[in-house]
């Protein structure tokens, strides 16, 4: 709630409804600028971020899939042992980057 220092002393209740600015609890008095206008700015930047994870996701796992699919054409082929292909997937599958790459590089030159 705003109270004018210059009608009321610090610290003094106004209990006058004509004098109440911002009559929501726990709000601070805004201007337009700080007001709806930011809001709406956030507002708007939210939609955009969930859109783009969502597709960075799914052209990670997609990217994996595709990685498992060439490990397996090349287990086909018999260029990989099937205890060399359970190792390269787990390596794929690791939480470890360096592990990850090292699979990928592997399968690239295969």
């Amino acid at each position: 709630m705003y109270i004018d220092p210059n009608i009321y002393p610090a610290g003094m209740l106004v209990n006058d409804p004509t004098k109440v600015i911002n009559t929501i609890p726990g709000q601070t008095m805004t201007t337009t600028s700080d007001g709806i206008f930011s809001r709406m700015n956030t507002v708007l930047e939210d939609p955009w971020l969930s859109p783009l994870k969502v597709i960075e996701d799914r052209i990670t796992k997609l990217e994996t899939e595709n990685k498992f699919l060439r490990l397996k054409i090349l287990s086909i082929e018999g260029k990989f042992t099937q205890e060399e292909v359970t190792n390269i997937r787990k390596m794929l599958m690791s939480e470890d980057e360096s592990s990850r790459t090292l699979a990928e590089s592997i399968i690239d030159n295969a």
